[in-house]
């Protein structure tokens, strides 16, 4: 077990290891004032949450093998989080759901049904995995698959937020439950730990062929009848929507907000965020302040809409995000660069009290946490893994976060305390991103923190390589799996803050700083 913070101080003070920040003159200062006073905002402990495509189906977990100890490994070091599985292809399923049945599944199952197999579509230019702009036609999910899918979630500590098929209508245009009450029936059966979505990004049903489209006030009733289903059934279960791709697209967002207002919908209310489309997207956009200030932007557009409907005490979630969609731009979206629009979306949503951010993807498309071929972890993983073991759901203030244009971010939370931490109550956490590419930023902490020990946690691509690396170093130190299954450990440097009291963030990169002696009264 890791020695905490001030056993491991004592004992690297002794042997006069510690590294002693140098003061260094540099044209980019920037002020870090922090309210350690007060609490400004609450997440929740599963704030970093994940999604695989729904059209994994039709795919047929093809190359995921949910058994591995090392997708068991990977999954688990995440925890806890909502596992969201949806996507376009979540309104093409049709679920056969066998009831009474133990259905006890081979790791090479064969479902019967189902599209082609991944590698016969390959051939069209998709990237391997890749979700968005595929799984446009009829699947059928079987009860091995739902089994297999259900046993991985349990197994990695996770929740399973499904989402259910909303365009199975009616002559009249409303949603038919029949489908999915066979799927909820049996899944309370067999005492899974499901909760719920309908339909993904109802504003954009124009663009597929063959699906019916479906207005804010229609998918606003189709919530009333599943809600009233659950709540005589499973009341427990989250229900969360409406998933919407666009803030204004047919007014579909406001008009679901306005006419689900009397608390007869869904309990979460969640909605889709990208940057830009990952066909045109440059490497430049990706540290843009910005393209990174188009969220900000959002995030008060929502709120707004929130108030119009009288609904600003709504648990909110982005529940699909990612940096670009249509699978993310290739060799961008999965390298080093793509974690400063993934860690600054996590600051921001944290600062308006979002509960659960769902990273698109856990696997699947360029924008994916793991390799589509070795499933090995790319650089956002690692980030993903520094911010679950040390951003609390604490939130604090620092001066000036919400203003735009900003080239070096920074954000502070009350530090997570884990089991076995080397850290106490009290203690804070900076997550800080300099997007300049050519100038280092030196935060400048209070006065009160000069000659106090800082754990410093710098993510960089390895020497000689750069931005579109996707190896990530800590601390100057290539991150990787050890044997090919196990998660590392993060390990930080422990250094003295100089007498300027600046700490250094060096062009394009992003660190964690974890203030081990803050005494934050916040975070007691």
């Amino acid at each position: 077990m890791r020695q905490r913070w001030i056993d491991a101080i004592a004992m690297l003070l002794l042997a006069l290891a510690i590294v002693r920040l140098p003061t260094v003159k540099c044209d980019v200062r920037v002020p870090v004032n922090i309210d350690m006073k007060t609490v400004y905002a609450t997440t929740s402990d599963g704030f970093l949450s994940v999604t695989i495509d729904a059209s994994e189906i039709g795919h047929n977990f093809s190359g995921l093998d949910f058994r591995s100890k090392k997708l068991t490994n990977l999954g688990r070091a995440l925890s806890p989080a909502v596992f969201r599985f949806g996507g376009t292809a979540e309104d093409y399923i049709t679920y056969d759901i066998k009831m009474g049945m133990d259905n006890v599944m081979a790791p090479n199952y064969t479902k019967t049904g189902g599209r082609q197999p991944r590698t016969q579509r390959e051939g069209a230019g998709m990237n391997i995995g890749m979700d968005r702009g595929y799984g446009d036609s009829p699947v059928t999910m079987t009860t091995e698959q739902w089994d297999y899918l259900n046993e991985y979630v349990n197994a990695i500590g996770m929740k399973l937020v499904f989402g259910l098929n909303a365009q199975k209508r009616s002559e009249d245009g409303s949603w038919d439950i029949t489908n999915a009450k066979r799927l909820i029936e049996y899944t309370k059966e067999k005492g899974y730990d499901v909760s719920w979505e309908l339909g993904n990004e109802p504003d954009s049903y124009p663009e597929h062929s063959g699906f019916a489209n479906v207005s804010g006030e229609q998918m606003a009733s189709d919530f009333h009848v599943l809600a009233d289903y659950l709540k005589s059934n499973d009341p427990m279960k989250t229900l969360a929507g409406p998933d919407v791709a666009t803030l204004s697209r047919y007014d579909l967002f406001q008009s679901f907000l306005d006419h689900v207002k009397d608390g007869k919908g869904p309990n979460v209310i969640t909605w889709h965020q990208y940057y830009g489309n990952g066909k045109t997207f440059q490497l430049h956009d990706f540290y843009s302040s910005r393209v990174l200030d188009k969220l900000l932007h959002e995030l008060g557009t929502v709120e707004s809409m929130l108030k119009h409907a009288d609904m600003t005490s709504a648990e909110v979630w982005l529940g699909e995000t990612s940096s670009c969609y249509d699978g993310g731009a290739p060799g961008i979206s999965d390298t080093f660069t793509a974690g400063f629009m993934w860690l600054d979306k996590l600051g921001l949503t944290a600062l308006y009290n979002y509960t659960h951010i769902c990273r698109q993807t856990l696997y699947g498309g360029s924008y994916s946490l793991l390799d589509a071929h070795t499933k090995d972890p790319l650089p956002d993983y690692f980030a993903s893994l520094a911010y679950k073991q040390l951003m609390g759901k604490q939130v604090l203030s620092v001066e000036g976060q919400l203003s735009e244009g900003r080239t070096t971010r920074v954000y502070a939370h009350c530090t997570k305390l884990l089991p076995g931490s080397m850290y106490k109550p009290g203690a804070v956490t900076l997550m800080a991103m300099n997007l300049d590419n050519a100038t280092s930023a030196q935060l400048r902490l209070p006065a009160n923190f000069d000659h106090t020990v800082v754990a410093q946690y710098v993510f960089a691509p390895p020497p000689g390589s750069n931005v579109q690396s996707k190896v990530v170093c800590l601390n100057k130190n290539p991150l990787s799996l050890i044997n090919g299954e196990i998660v590392p450990e993060l390990r930080p440097q422990l250094a003295v803050i100089p007498t300027d009291g600046t700490i250094q963030v060096p062009p394009l990169t992003y660190a964690f700083f974890v203030l081990p002696t803050a005494n934050a009264t916040a975070c007691m």
